[in-house]
């Protein structure tokens, strides 16, 4: 299974204003097919800069995207992170 987690972040058009963090979301979905059309049917074709983290060795690893878009008022961002999920034995 794929999860995304979802970090909503906006401000306001002032140059001066700072993304502040106002909802949080996980999506669970079967298959990384279902996750990427989730993706497409919900920001479209917003603009997307791909996200990544450093593993143990130094190695950058792409694991998402930062979405970014206006709505009326402010501007928003997306930290759009994709993850696996294994179910385990206890």
């Amino acid at each position: 299974m794929i999860q995304l987690h979802i970090t909503s972040t906006g401000k306001s058009y002032s140059p001066k204003d700072t993304y502040k963090i106002f909802d949080t979301q996980t999506k669970t979905f079967d298959n990384l097919i279902d996750a990427k059309s989730y993706l497409r049917k919900t920001y479209g074709k917003a603009k997307r800069v791909p996200m990544f983290y450093d593993d143990k060795d130094g190695k950058a690893i792409h694991c998402g995207y930062i979405i970014g878009f206006r709505v009326d008022k402010w501007l928003q961002q997306d930290w759009v992170a994709f993850q696996t999920v294994e179910s385990m034995a206890l």
